[in-house]
């Protein structure tokens, strides 16, 4: 007993966080008088009414144990033991998610293409029209220099898991089905090398982001190693009472009023009116640059990477299209 004491302290000690199993015939000896630490997952009998056979692991209610019928002519009951524990791969769902690719020189494209496009041809006087008209025209030479493609979002995937390190698993896989030992053993040295280039990587960037104070990035990297998610949204019930009070809100600036506040006929003199708006194109070149390409499509369906990346060839369009807004009523007394 001592001898097994020793044993299992010593791998307890070199490999604390791992999972260590203990599996005999125990017939008068209790492995947790020695190791209290341990738990017993066997309480059935195994032979007779006896617990001869018993499984220790240092995780509690780590196996559901299931008994089967004996094999062959063996006096103790066969045991299944299935883990508890759900992968995470099997426990979330496989998200399936569409992608835009950006080749090598599309952005280059597209800016020739708007460079040497006439935007007078899309003049009309339904703003609408106009608009439509032009937002169609810049999704269709956006899908033109792009392509789409779906990939796969495992629930398991490591957020310093690369295309390298997926060639290099897939490497290891083939070398492994052809039986060649040597083969095998060159992948497998391949792989862990790729995988600590990998980790090292991702680690320089979380600290760059650190360093850089961009205080967003970094925490989204730590959530991705430690894998934590917020619990912290709640839904809100949808009743007909909570409908009827958001169409009244927003609905306010539509209701005409009867009595027009003091003062506000001199404060819509003083606004400019027709021709009096200036709308610079270099403030509107500024603005596009600025464009944030991390975050979603509006309504427009044109991407931010399109707006920063041809700030300068939409510059003058979306100048005009704001130039055209001022004349309508943009105010309205309240």
């Amino acid at each position: 007993m001592s001898s097994m004491h020793e044993n299992i302290n010593a791998k307890l000690s070199r490999y604390p966080e791992a999972v260590h199993i203990i599996v005999g015939d125990f017939n008068h000896t209790d492995v947790r008088a020695v190791l209290p630490k341990f738990h017993q997952h066997i309480e059935c009998a195994t032979r007779g009414e006896n617990t001869l056979d018993k499984v220790y692991t240092n995780i509690r209610r780590a196996y559901d144990v299931k008994t089967l019928a004996h094999l062959g002519g063996s006096d103790h009951v066969s045991l299944l033991l299935t883990p508890v524990y759900t992968p995470l791969r099997k426990e979330g769902q496989i998200q399936t998610r569409m992608v835009t690719v950006w080749p090598e020189g599309a952005a280059q494209q597209l800016q020739d293409c708007f460079q040497e496009t006439d935007w007078n041809i899309f003049d009309h006087q339904d703003l609408e029209t106009y608009t439509s008209t032009v937002l169609d025209y810049i999704r269709f030479c956006t899908a033109n220099v792009t392509r789409e493609k779906y990939v796969k979002l495992y629930p398991n995937r490591k957020p310093w898991m690369t295309g390298e390190v997926r060639r290099l698993l897939k490497a290891r896989n083939s070398a492994f089905r052809t039986g060649d030992r040597v083969l095998y053993g060159i992948e497998r040295a391949n792989l862990k090398r790729g995988i600590r280039k990998a980790k090292a990587e991702y680690r320089g960037k979380i600290e760059d982001h650190l360093r850089n104070h961009d205080t967003r990035q970094m925490w989204q990297g730590v959530q991705h190693l430690t894998g934590y998610k917020s619990r912290n949204s709640s839904v809100v019930e949808s009743t007909a009472s909570l409908v009827g009070e958001l169409n009244t809100f927003f609905a306010r600036f539509e209701v005409t009023p009867t009595v027009t506040p003091t003062g506000m006929p001199e404060l819509l003199a003083s606004l400019p009116t027709g021709n009096a708006a200036r709308v610079e194109e270099g403030e509107v070149r500024r603005i596009l640059k600025e464009v944030n390409t991390r975050k979603a499509m509006g309504p427009d369906g044109v991407a931010g990477r399109v707006l920063r990346d041809c700030s300068d060839q939409l510059a003058e369009s979306l100048r005009r299209f704001l130039t055209s807004l001022w004349p309508k009523p943009l105010f309205h007394p309240v």
